[in-house]
């Protein structure tokens, strides 16, 4: 987890960007090509922004200290792929995780999930916290997952593989303005590709 990740000039240019272009969004998608609304009531930005060269740049600076606090292991990356996702009062995400696996599995895959959080000051909706759930039933007393709260100018990483959901989100007035905004970056990886293994399709279920 990282706060004030963006410089205030950057950040005040991404808000003014995401407030001026909310016809750019069209419905978010599970598993790279399907809209399910009840899987997945958000709007996303698929095609390119003016913010996405640069925000990328500054995240993968980000990867080494990301790796580190993961625990996870330096890997050969290419790139990342990138959406913006808007969610509106009612909006949510199902269970999920962000990597491909088996014959659903791609050309290349997610490794590390990124997430980016904005939004209007001041905050306009309630809810929308990322639950994280272990595979592993915790033992007696633990507990069974971890809701965190999406703050401004912060960024939270987590393992692709790693179960998540987005809790369902109000927003009393209603306003576009007062959504809650994020932009995912997933770090990937190419694969050699083995004998069994479908055609890339897109990418998996996503959104956070």
């Amino acid at each position: 987890m990282r706060h004030d990740v963006l410089p205030e000039a950057e950040h005040a240019a991404l808000i003014e960007w995401a407030m001026a272009n909310e016809a750019a969004l069209v419905p978010s998608r599970v598993g790279g090509h399907r809209v399910l609304a009840d899987q997945r009531n958000a709007r996303s930005l698929y095609g390119d922004a003016p913010w996405k060269q640069g925000m990328s740049a500054r995240i993968a600076a980000l990867m080494p200290g990301i790796l580190a606090d993961l625990g996870m292991a330096s890997f050969a990356m290419d790139g990342f792929e990138t959406e913006m996702v808007v969610y509106p009062d009612g909006g949510f995400i199902n269970r999920h995780h962000d990597t491909a696996t088996g014959l659903s599995r791609h050309k290349r895959d997610r490794v590390v999930t990124i997430v980016y959080y904005f939004h209007r000051e001041p905050r306009g909706f309630t809810g929308g916290e990322l639950r994280l759930v272990p595979k592993i039933a915790p033992p007696d007393g633990a507990p069974a997952h971890i809701d965190l709260t999406p703050g401004q100018n912060m960024l939270i990483a987590f393992p692709s593989w790693a179960i998540h959901e987005v809790l369902r989100i109000g927003i009393p007035s209603g306003d576009y303005a007062d959504s809650r905004f994020a932009i995912n970056f997933w770090a990937v990886r190419n694969h050699p590709a083995s004998p069994g293994t479908q055609p890339e399709l897109g990418p998996g279920p996503e959104g956070q």
